[in-house]
Order: structure tokens, then C-alpha cells, then sequence
């Protein structure tokens, strides 16, 4: 399969003052917490402004921001395979969420999200992606940058009254000037209404993540399998 070169994980929730009021003792529990994975080896650069705490390393490869509306974590990933990727969003949850939960008490949770970017991968293309989709339409274009959503049910959106949850999938596909391409899978969940403290503790982010790799086995590999070399998508 191809490998997976980043992710993005995130959280957005209703503007949380608090955690404005306690983001230094925020950040030094995630740094310098117990096993913390996040810290300051990972992340020795630190940058703050009045409303957003950023941790990152020299070249902003990896980076963990926190502000009172959300917050982000990108990291490249060592093993490029998905169960690294479940790793990570269990670490998330433990080190970074649960300590934004115990300093400034999160409610209103908005969206959790998952970006899975895979490695360039204009070698292992069947054709360049301009010709795949663009056969017709622009025969000439060199570049292309294209985005398109699925829009998926929940169990809780059917199931209870009142709740209107769902899931996007974000597909981004990108081919530049230089015949590199590039492609990402954007997981999302949105709360509606907001998931309050209570009801984020049965439905985790770790729980979140998986059920985004079983979509990727399930519809992301087979799609993606369709655009690549035989051996490329083995």
C-alpha cells in the first residue's frame, strides 16, 4: 500500500476562555507530563500570542497548537503505516485532550477531525491525474487541484431524537506544475447538538480515529488502488 506521510488531528469546540487562562499550565503537562510523547524533544520551539500557544520543532514538520477554540496536532509519521496512526490519536487523547479536559473543563465540542496525507506518489500513478480526470474537459492542463466531499450518517444521528451528527470525508487531489502529486483523506465528525464533557467521555477521539482507518480500508484503499500501478497498489 502507499505510505502514509502525515496527519493532522483536531479538535473544535465553542470558545473556551479558560483555556486561554491556563494554557501555561497546559503546556508544561504536556511537555513535561508523565510518559508524555509530546515533549519538549519532540517539540523544543515554543511560541505564544494573547489567544494561541504553538508547539513546534525547527522546520514545523511536527506542531501542536492550542487556542480557546481549538486545538491541533500535525505530525510525520515514522512508520508510514495505520497503526501508528491509532497509536498517535490514543497518545492524543491521553496526553493533550485529557489535559486541556482537567485544566479547563472542555465543553461544547464541535467537530473532531483526522487529515491522512499520503506520500507523493506521482511514480506509482497509472496516469498522471490530469489525464484521469481531465481527459475530456482540459486536455492541456499541466496542474490540477480538485476537492470533493462525502457525506456519511452516524449511529447517533439515527438513533436519538434530536441529534443530528454526521461525517465528511474530505478528498483532496493535487497534481503541480512539476507532475507531483499528492493526495489526502480529510475524517470528520460534527456534533450537533455540541458534545458536552460527559458525553465525550463515552465518545473518544481514539474511538473517532479507528473507526476513520476502517473507512480508509474499507473505501480509501480501494479508491486510491484504482488510480495506481499494479504493483504500486499491492
Amino acid at each position: 500500500m502507499l505510505p502514509l506521510e502525515r496527519l493532522a488531528f483536531g479538535v473544535t469546540y465553542q470558545p473556551h476562555y479558560r483555556v486561554r487562562d491556563s494554557l501555561g499550565r497546559i503546556v508544561d503537562d504536556i511537555l513535561y507530563g508523565k510518559n508524555t510523547p509530546f515533549n519538549a524533544e519532540l517539540f523544543p520551539l515554543s511560541e505564544a500570542t494573547s489567544h494561541r500557544h504553538l508547539l513546534r520543532d525547527s522546520d514545523a514538520t511536527n506542531s501542536l497548537g492550542i487556542s480557546e477554540r481549538d486545538v491541533v496536532l500535525k505530525l510525520t509519521l515514522q512508520s508510514k503505516e495505520t497503526p501508528e496512526v491509532a497509536d498517535r490519536a490514543y497518545e492524543f487523547e491521553q496526553h493533550v485532550l485529557a489535559t486541556l479536559q482537567r485544566h479547563a473543563g472542555l465543553e461544547s465540542i464541535v467537530r473532531y477531525g483526522m487529515l491522512l496525507e499520503f506520500a507523493e506518489l506521482s511514480g506509482d500513478l497509472q496516469e498522471p491525474l490530469t489525464q484521469h480526470y481531465l481527459r475530456t474537459e482540459a486536455t492541456n492542463a499541466v496542474s490540477m487541484h480538485l476537492r470533493f466531499v462525502r457525506r456519511l450518517p452516524t449511529e447517533e444521528g439515527f438513533a436519538k431524537k434530536g441529534v443530528n451528527d454526521y461525517r465528511n470525508v474530505i478528498y483532496t487531489i493535487v497534481q503541480g506544475d512539476d507532475g507531483k502529486a499528492q493526495i489526502s483523506l480529510d475524517y470528520q465528525e460534527y456534533f450537533d447538538p455540541n458534545l458536552s464533557a460527559d458525553e465525550a467521555k463515552k465518545r473518544v477521539f481514539s474511538t473517532f480515529a479507528r473507526d476513520g482507518l476502517t473507512y480508509l480500508d474499507d473505501r480509501g484503499w480501494p479508491w486510491l488502488s484504482g488510480l495506481l500501478k499494479k504493483g504500486a497498489a499491492a
